[in-house]
Formats: C-alpha cells, structure tokens, sequence
C-alpha cells in the first residue's frame, strides 16, 4: 500500500558479501556489488520490480574473483496476503516445551491456553 508510484532502489557495498540460501545450495555474490532498480504498483494490485545486480563472482572457496564483473536482472511482480493468517486458538500444543526467555513454561493443551497463562 506504500507504494503508489514508481520508487527507485539503491543498495551497494563495497566490502559485504550477499549470501542466498536455498535447500541444496547457498550462492555468494562478491563486492564491491550494486543494487539498482525500481518497483512499482502493477495494474493488477501486486507490485512489479526490475533490479539489476552488479556484482564480483567468488571461486569455491568465497574469494572474489579478481577481474570479473557479473550482471543479475530481475525483473516480475510480487503480492502479499493482507493480512498474515494466524493460528487457531484450539492449535494443539501438547507435547511443546514452552519458554519465557530462559524459564519454561508449565506445558498446555491448546495455543489459547498458552495465551491465557501468559496473560495475553
């Protein structure tokens, strides 16, 4: 909802590394690496964005490798739920170890019963 028109992207750094995750395999994109691009509502209420990542590949080991420069482009729409869903009251906990900071919590039957032991 902030975004009512289209909003240019800037990020760089010229000493952190950017590390992405997935199940098998985590990619390193070396620096110095920029971050340009715009994002934008799309007709159909989501936002669309093209980005562009300028960026040092790294070797197998993570050391940047010297000379080489890489472009990454982006480019799509995006949504996201209104509103995140909850979780039922009835959620069943049996069985969880509940902590309140570093002290556990007398264990409890349902979600709702955590909240009304915790005051909430």
């Amino acid at each position: 909802a902030e975004i009512t028109k289209p909003e240019t992207i800037k990020a760089a750094s010229a000493t952190q590394y950017i590390r992405t995750a997935a199940p098998r395999l985590a990619a390193l994109y070396g620096p110095p690496w920029t971050m340009t691009g715009t994002v934008r509502p799309a007709d159909d209420g989501r936002l669309a964005f093209t980005l562009r990542l300028r960026f040092r590949p790294v070797d197998a080991k993570g050391v940047v490798v010297a000379g080489r420069t890489e472009v990454v482009e982006l480019a799509g729409t995006v949504s996201y739920a209104a509103k995140r869903g909850a979780l039922p009251p009835t959620f069943d906990l049996v069985g969880w170890k509940l902590m309140k900071g570093d002290a556990p919590l007398p264990g409890v039957a349902t979600l709702d019963a955590a909240r009304n032991s915790l005051g909430l």
